[in-house]
């Protein structure tokens, strides 16, 4: 087993809630933005859009909000800035416009650290700035969305897969 593999694998056992069933792990690379015209940072860029983590299946048409978020960032460029993890509460519905601007909580990503996030909660992660965003320097982190799903319901659910939409993308336009 690579390293690499061994680390998402310790990542995963760590993070797991017992009872949860169903999980969906994601990869975020976030280069941020060297574009500015004049140089300065762009303050407000999202690498991921503000949104609730929502699992639905194709026998169902209900969704099921994470029971936990967890996020691992395997690399912060050093010198790094931005990238940090904003949380808003469910109970003021889907944050938007000067919501968005006071997060109920912030995380500052940090390299190989771990934030454990309540599923219900609104998430956004913003882009990195500053001297290491104008050199392309890549935040990655790994994001585990964790579920609990009645069986009868998961039992239903399409077998697990695994996808690449670069992969796609690439297929399609050969196709073309």
């Amino acid at each position: 087993e690579s390293r690499e593999l061994s680390a998402l694998r310790l990542f995963f056992e760590r993070a797991r809630v017992s009872d949860c069933n169903a999980f969906e792990l994601s990869l975020v690379v976030s280069r941020g933005s060297k574009d500015a015209e004049d140089g300065s940072d762009i303050q407000d860029l999202e690498a991921v859009r503000t949104h609730l983590s929502a699992f639905s299946t194709n026998s169902s048409a209900r969704q099921y909000v994470a029971y936990q978020t967890d996020i691992y960032w395997v690399h912060v460029p050093e010198g790094a800035s931005g990238g940090e993890l904003h949380l808003y509460s469910y109970k003021g519905g889907t944050p938007s416009g000067a919501m968005l601007e006071k997060p109920d909580a912030t995380v500052a990503p940090e390299t190989n650290t771990v934030a454990h996030v309540r599923g219900d909660a609104f998430q956004r992660i913003m882009a990195p700035r500053g001297a290491a965003a104008r050199r392309g320097d890549a935040t990655v982190a790994v994001v585990l969305d964790q579920y609990i799903v009645k069986e009868e319901i998961l039992a239903k659910s399409p077998p697990f897969t695994l996808t690449s939409s670069r992969r796609r993308a690439v297929d399609e336009a050969s196709e073309a």
